[in-house]
């Protein structure tokens, strides 16, 4: 859940920095802590991006990465992972940078600014999606539709119909579709996307996520990578004879097309239940994360349900902070 935007615009003030630079100087700094950040898309503000999916602009990303080294120890995931094994305890103040659905942009713009800054990170990948074209994420592919169609209305799956007249009425109708889908299978959510695609008019040209080449070369340089299930469905909304393709799916095909093998995993959107975790257990993952907000004592937390924290654009940078000491 994003956190209030009272609290958001308080932390965005001169004194709130300063109380957070004095955290940050007096917290004690406890080993095995392990602070997570979650990235998505790094790039310029567009007025055509897909809502929530931009989580910092170049420049605001390399400040909030200035800011995390003067406290924190950045660590490389495969450091987690051995710790996790029984072996030597994290730094204090270990921070961990993942980078989830592998778009475009991480060439571009997220990986340059942490390898300039000698700052490790490990990279989830969807793995059904490098190489096909065809395939985008569904709310790109909507919202995308929704802002570019000539059409008048939407039709929501439940039937109402919301103007689309203006840049404020598209905004709240893909909202509205958002919300509409959100608890419904993913067979279902993904017929519902089909149909309103098809209703709106000729596809709007898509993107997608990294190809296998630039991935192979982004490891090269350093860039972890991991799994990020195959078609990113939320896991809890499949059918529990799916959970292996997509789990175990996804590492397969990362270590075909890259012959990386890592026992790492990212739930999509942060979804899992008992019967997820056990999956990602049983496909021999030992690591995986979570969405959920908060930083990880490793001495006592469970390796398969490591929380982490969303940075995403207009965030301060105080705030982020705030949500990683420990």
């Amino acid at each position: 859940m994003p956190l209030p935007a009272p609290v958001r615009r308080a932390m965005g003030t001169r004194p709130a920095a300063a109380v957070v630079d004095l955290l940050e100087r007096i917290a004690p700094a406890r080993r095995d802590g392990l602070g997570v950040l979650t990235l998505h898309r790094v790039g310029p503000v567009a007025p055509d991006a897909t809502p929530g999916t931009l989580s910092a602009t170049p420049e605001a990303l390399a400040d909030l990465l200035d800011a995390l080294r003067r406290r924190h120890a950045f660590v490389d995931v495969d450091a987690v992972v051995r710790r996790l094994d029984g072996g030597a305890a994290l730094p204090p103040r270990a921070l961990l940078v993942t980078i989830d659905d592998a778009y475009l942009d991480t060439a571009e713009h997220a990986w340059p600014i942490l390898r300039a800054r000698a700052i490790p990170a490990v990279l989830f990948v969807p793995t059904g999606y490098p190489d096909r074209p065809e395939r985008t994420f569904w709310w790109d592919r909507v919202h995308r539709a929704i802002a570019a169609s000539s059409a008048t209305e939407l039709t929501l799956p439940d039937g109402a119909v919301l103007p689309l007249v203006d840049a404020a009425s598209r905004a709240t109708a893909y909202r509205a579709f958002r919300d509409a889908v959100k608890a419904v299978p993913h067979a279902e959510l993904l017929a519902a996307a089909d149909r309103t695609v098809r209703a709106l008019g000729p596809e709007p040209a898509r993107s997608g996520v990294l190809g296998w080449e630039t991935l192979r070369t982004l490891a090269a340089d350093g860039l972890a990578l991991a799994p990020h299930s195959r078609t990113h469905p939320l896991l809890t909304r499949i059918e529990p004879a799916a959970l292996a393709e997509e789990i175990a799916g996804s590492r397969d095909d990362l270590v075909r097309e890259t012959g990386v093998e890592r026992a790492v995993f990212a739930y999509p959107s942060g979804a899992t239940s008992r019967a997820v975790r056990d999956a990602t257990a049983a496909a021999g993952l030992r690591v995986a994360f979570t969405t959920r907000r908060g930083t990880n004592d490793l001495r006592h937390a469970d390796p398969l349900l490591l929380r982490r924290v969303n940075v995403a654009v207009g965030t301060p940078g105080p705030l982020v902070r705030a949500q990683v000491v420990r």
